[in-house]
Parts: C-alpha cells; structure tokens; sequence
C-alpha cells in the first residue's frame, strides 16, 4: 500500500512539472506567434468612425512594439499578453494613441486554418468611461502581402 502511494505521488509531481515546463514554453511561444502585420478592421469606441489599415507587432524582450497606419495616420503604442478571468485566459493587451485619444484594446487570441494569428477585440478609452466599446478584427497579412 505504502508502495502503491509513493507511487502515485511520484507521478503525480512528475505530472505537473511536465505541464508546468509546458506552460512556459507556450508563454514564450505566444509573441512570436503574435509577431507580424495584420489588417485591422475596426470602429472606435462611443459609436465613432469605421476604420481600416495596417497593424506591425514586434517583439521587444516580454512586450511588443505596435505600429499602427491607418486613414494614412502612424501611430505607435505597446502590447503585452495578460491573463483574465480565473481560468488565466491569455489575451493581448494594447495601448495606443488614434483620433488624439489614448486607447487600450484587449484582443482574444485566435488563428485561422492557415495557422495564422487572428485577434478580435473590444477598444476602450483611458482617460474617460467608454459608453460603448469599439471593436477590431485583426487578420495577419501572408508574408507575400
């Protein structure tokens, strides 16, 4: 018996640190998959403007860099992968600058059948309450775009 629970408990810690290596190779794997250009769909936030353009993630060490053209504007601003909710669901994080307002977008991670990274999301505003979210759709550009 005594055999038989040592065993088990064996496995057991054999077991999570096995998922723990796991999960920490997917937190590093995570921007790199994010990183690249994307098309980005969007209106902002209250009830604004439609919009479209081009978005570039890059990494810089555990955040990414955001530049963002769109009506012909640059605009640059960061991005990084936080948790929510009490299943720890990852999710992209970004502040940025459009319109003269500061912004913070948080984006579902997905991807396509290609494999490519897709991010929807709601926008918000800093520095006031947000009536009503904006939202975004970003479909990451193939390398021959």
């Amino acid at each position: 018996m005594r055999r038989l629970m040592f065993t088990a408990a064996v496995l057991l810690f054999a077991g999570f640190f096995a998922f723990a290596g796991r999960a920490a190779e997917k937190e590093e794997a995570l921007p790199a998959f994010l990183e690249g250009s994307y098309d980005v769909i969007g209106r902002y936030p209250d009830g604004g403007k439609t919009y479209c353009g081009i978005m570039t993630l890059e990494r810089k060490g555990d955040r990414l860099s955001m530049t963002r053209v769109v009506g012909g504007r640059t605009s640059t601003g960061s991005a990084a992968i936080v948790t929510i909710t009490a299943d720890a669901i990852a999710v992209l994080q970004a502040d940025f600058v459009a319109g003269g307002q500061r912004l913070r977008a948080t984006y579902t991670i997905g991807s396509d059948a290609d494999n490519y990274a897709r991010l929807t999301g709601k926008v918000y505003t800093v520095e006031r309450k947000t009536r009503v979210p904006g939202l975004e759709a970003l479909f990451m550009r193939h390398p021959t775009e």
